[in-house]
């Protein structure tokens, strides 16, 4: 169980951190930029793995953060999209 929450602890600091980054880079080189693209799809991708392995409901549409507000994937979108590069418009 600890290691749940380090675990979770872990994933939004990686990603605070992925995004303060982000904004330090925005004139910097694209490379850089698609690195932190890639880093911030990587965690995505694995918080998205552990909440399917949750075996949640498939009809429940909501977000997962709503549907189960414990899970990190749905705690990491919340972080990703208060950034304004990231905001869907």
């Amino acid at each position: 169980m600890a290691s749940a929450v380090e675990g979770s602890v872990d994933s939004k600091a990686e990603l605070t951190a992925l995004l303060e980054q982000w904004e330090r880079e925005q004139q910097g080189n694209t490379q850089d930029l698609v690195n932190i693209l890639t880093k911030i799809s990587e965690l995505v991708e694995r918080e998205t793995e552990e909440y399917h392995k949750a075996d949640p409901d498939p009809f429940d549409d909501r977000h997962p953060g709503r549907a189960n507000p414990e899970c990190m994937l749905g705690h990491l979108l919340k972080i990703l999209f208060k950034n304004d590069d990231f905001r869907m418009q």
